[in-house]
């Protein structure tokens, strides 16, 4: 692979006077001003105006199965197994990786390079790659990861600071082979799901959409299309009238399954998790055990939170049987958003067990077994900590039922 940089062909703007049907939408050229009636799964129909170039949607359905708020049934205390790495080796961890069983790839926001191979058996850094700067193979911020959908041994990490992916080839000697610039594409994307070669879903703070499809033109991988996606999120422009701050309470965090056939989104400010099919079709909906609300004001066209607003998830991760939420619960005033709190469900959106670590984290991971999480620990000291995970009765019900 070689460096290669994206670049958008033509603008994105936002489409108007689109009518509140369910769940997940696709694009269509339409006449400047002329109405776009486009049939959807179930009969129903989708409409909106927009001049040229604007994006129009049609839904696609109702999720198929809806759970209201889970109360907690199980609980188990997890105490620390063992540390890896040193107390000088990290300053603020944005993500951990399991990659080949025996070791994480882990991202820093604040080190010098930005990223880290941690070998399990020897409890240490073994590779060190990516140093800070604009450049080539150079981090400023990295901030999510997703694997490659067809050499497995390749990563993809999102640099927030440079807004672009850029690919990691994690064999003996860890290397940078590829970077993809996605300057220009709608504000604030991060992680990447590849479903192909040249098909991505990015997730991202949008305005009015939580993630939006990518296919990319090969060989030479310019933008051929953009496809935006949405699912009723807990806020829109009736709740709050301001383009920043309805980004802003309509955050979420996504973990994807493994096997790429699911994606999960959870909300920081409502509670609300919502189970995608990569295609982008909703499978169901499914809320947490507490409820949120998100405490603001507008003044002077200038958005603001209140002292009251309390956060609810604030991470996800994805195994192939479950997914991890992480629970923070802290209101605007209270320390550091460390939490104790992760809540694992399966992939039907039943809520199986909430763990209780007994130090707060401010990133985590999780095995492929499900049998070892790994969590980001920043006070008194920056290290990465080892949890056993108790085997837990697995939700035998197909995915999505």
């Amino acid at each position: 692979m070689k460096n290669l940089i994206l670049k958008i062909t033509r603008p994105l703007l936002p489409a108007v006077g689109l009518i509140a049907l369910p769940i997940a939408f696709e694009s269509g050229p339409a006449p400047d001003g002329a109405v776009v009636r486009l049939a959807a799964a179930g009969g129903q129909v989708g409409e909106c105006r927009r001049a040229p170039d604007y994006i129009c949607f049609s839904p696609y359905g109702d999720p198929h199965w809806i759970r209201e708020r889970q109360e907690i049934t199980k609980s188990e205390a997890l105490a620390v197994q063992r540390q890896l790495g040193g107390t000088e080796d990290f300053g603020r961890v944005s993500f951990i990786k399991p990659i080949g069983g025996q070791r994480l790839l882990v991202g820093d926001e604040l080190t010098d390079p930005h990223l880290f191979i941690v070998d399990l058996p020897e409890e240490s850094i073994v590779a060190r790659i990516g140093r800070h700067g604009e450049g080539p193979s150079e981090f400023i911020s990295p901030g999510a990861i997703a694997r490659d959908p067809i050499n497995r041994d390749v990563w993809w990490v999102f640099d927030f600071g440079n807004a672009r992916w850029t690919a990691i080839a994690v064999g003996d000697t860890p290397r940078i082979v590829e970077q993809i610039s996605f300057a220009g594409v709608p504000v604030w994307p991060d992680m990447p799901i590849w479903l192909d070669d040249n098909d991505v879903l990015v997730h991202g703070i949008f305005y009015g959409f939580p993630f939006l499809k990518v296919k990319l033109d090969a060989p030479d991988r310019v933008i051929d299309s953009l496809r935006r996606f949405s699912g009723h999120q807990p806020f829109d422009e009736r709740t709050i009238d301001h383009g920043t701050g309805l980004r802003f309470v309509n955050r979420n965090f996504m973990a994807v399954r493994p096997s790429r056939d699911l994606f999960v989104l959870a909300y920081q400010f409502g509670n609300q998790i919502d189970v995608f099919s990569t295609e982008g079709v909703i499978i169901g909906r499914t809320r947490g055990p507490y409820d949120v609300n998100a405490k603001f004001r507008i003044i002077g066209n200038r958005f603001h939170w209140d002292d009251d607003n309390q956060s609810g998830y604030v991470e996800a991760y994805g195994t192939q049987r479950f997914f991890y939420l992480r629970w923070s619960g802290r209101y605007l005033g209270d320390p550091l958003n460390t939490t104790t709190e992760i809540h694992q469900f399966s992939w039907n959106g039943r809520l199986l067990r909430t763990l209780e670590l007994d130090q707060g984290v401010l990133a985590f991971a999780v095995s492929e077994a499900d049998d070892r999480l790994w969590g980001y620990v920043e006070d008194p000291r920056s290290i990465i900590l080892e949890w056993a995970l108790p085997p837990t009765q697995a939700d035998h019900g197909p995915p999505g039922s």
